[in-house]
């Protein structure tokens, strides 16, 4: 009896043994691959810790895709902070991030919205970020027909061209806060700004530009079609003074009132949507009295910067798929 259970507490502590030995050679890893590997990792900057952390989220094909093509830690990681990363495309966004001289955030967002800025009107695709102030409407980028903002309020107490038209006289009660605010503090410069224009519907704007189109040659630098006019969104405005006879002219920026939007608008969250010098990024002729609301923080970016929103959106925010 002693002999058996002699012979079995050899069996376990040489059992015992084989297993630590393995475990010297070949360490046991969380790793869906074998860690014969690590040292390749190692060499591109992988921690352990890293390591762990990847194969919780990452299959073994990708892992071993990071051997394969040599992505480092620093790359990798600097893309794995944003939500939007996905990791098979991750050679496209170091192609657009090194040929472009852009950061990791904004080679993400031109990977995923290439057409942002070109292609008008041939790559659509629906509107984005509808649940806040930084919603992108554009030639490439369309509301619904049904779309109509939830919170559209009358602007009153403000200058308006044509009063008591409810068709023209109403945007999102922010913007509205906002314009008002913007419209005070110029009265107290003794300059006086008027709103020509604010939400406009989906109908309204197909008669509009169906009008350019009738007597301008090209109605796209002049006029959005239906559902690509930010007018939907109801924080876009038009705005104009006295000295251009309440014009929506471009010498309303050479106005006193014109100069005021211009260095000012921000402040209370406006950008000038379409400004000078710009046309090939949003696809119109400069429109100095056409402002957007979208915050001061993106406004006062985008005015210090230059920037329109586009840029602004690509370099600044992380944008959905």
């Amino acid at each position: 009896m002693n002999r058996v259970l002699k012979i079995i507490l050899i069996l376990i502590f040489t059992t015992m043994v084989l297993i630590m030995r393995e475990s010297i050679i070949n360490p046991p890893s969380t790793l869906h691959i074998k860690y014969v590997h690590y040292d390749e990792f190692e060499k591109l900057g992988y921690q352990s810790s890293d390591l762990k952390i990847l194969q919780t989220f990452m299959s073994k094909i990708q892992l071993e895709e990071i051997i394969n093509k040599q992505i480092s830690r620093e790359v990798l990681f600097s893309y794995l902070k944003y939500r939007t990363f996905i990791f098979d495309d991750i050679e496209d966004y170091e192609k657009i991030r090194t040929t472009k001289y852009v950061t990791h955030q904004a080679a993400l967002n031109i990977k995923h919205h290439p057409y942002m800025m070109s292609q008008f009107y041939k790559k659509t695709r629906d509107a984005i970020n509808l649940n806040n102030t930084l919603t992108l409407v554009n030639k490439n980028y369309a509301l619904k027909k049904d779309y109509v903002p939830s919170d559209l309020v009358y602007t009153k107490d403000i200058n308006m061209i044509i009063k008591n038209d409810f068709s023209r006289n109403r945007l999102k009660k922010s913007a509205y806060l906002a314009l008002k605010t913007l419209f005070e503090a110029a009265e107290k410069e003794n300059l006086y700004l008027y709103l020509s224009n604010g939400y406009r519907s989906y109908e309204k704007q197909e008669k509009i530009y169906h009008h350019y189109k009738l007597t301008i040659g090209n109605a796209d630098f002049f006029s959005a079609r239906a559902g690509h006019s930010e007018h939907q969104t109801g924080l876009a405005v038009d705005i104009t003074c006295k000295e251009v006879d309440f014009q929506l002219v471009q010498r309303f920026a050479n106005t006193k009132e014109g100069q005021y939007v211009k260095n000012n608008a921000h402040r209370y969250g406006f950008i000038i949507r379409y400004p000078k010098d710009k046309e090939n990024t949003h696809g119109y002729h400069y429109e100095p009295w056409h402002l957007r609301y979208v915050g001061t923080k993106a406004a006062t970016i985008i005015h210090q910067k230059n920037l329109t929103l586009e840029e602004y959106l690509i370099n600044y925010t992380v944008m959905p798929i």
